[in-house]
């Protein structure tokens, strides 16, 4: 799955808590808790050399960043504050037509692959081009590839038409 590229939208730092705050960790969280936990004991109980110690404190400072910000940004939803981020809008947008793309090429692709009765080819080759015609006009292919899409279609209308079980138009 394609991540959306996100932007850090906030202008000013967030408020200082003043007031005792109770956040309940959720699976997640728990499971960063136990992983810094369990990091932080492999750093203190370390006997080899400080390169070793070094590197495990390191993984333990990792745990420990994700935690924080797990639980920051429970607390953030708790206290309703305002989203830190947001999505790049124009990589928002690509992001949708690709979506939108991709399920309507998958849609053409089964439709192009099914068998049709021989009575039939004629609505199902004209629900192909009408197909292409569509995605054409609301810009999620170029020309180029409409071009390739109907040339599938005119290369499955022959092989359609020259079944041996069926009359040969």
């Amino acid at each position: 799955m394609a991540t959306i590229p996100r932007k850090y939208i906030r202008t000013e730092p967030p408020a200082l808590l003043t007031e005792p705050l109770v956040v309940r960790l959720d699976r997640s969280a728990l499971a960063q808790l136990n992983d810094y936990r369990q990091a932080q004991h492999a750093w203190l109980a370390c006997t080899g050399d400080a390169a070793e110690r070094n590197s495990l404190h390191k993984v333990m400072e990792g745990f420990g960043a994700l935690l924080a910000l797990d639980i920051a940004n429970q607390a953030a939803l708790q206290l309703r504050e305002p989203p830190n981020w947001a999505a790049d809008e124009q990589e928002q947008t690509s992001h949708i037509i690709a979506a939108a793309k991709a399920e309507r090429l998958a849609a053409w692709e089964e439709l192009c692959s099914k068998s049709v009765a021989a009575d039939d080819l004629l609505n199902w080759n004209t629900q192909l081009m009408d197909e292409v015609g569509e995605m054409l006009y609301e810009k999620l292919i170029n020309q180029e590839e409409a071009d390739a899409l109907l040339l599938r279609a005119e290369f499955r209308w022959t092989a359609e038409n020259a079944r041996p079980d069926e009359p040969t138009q």
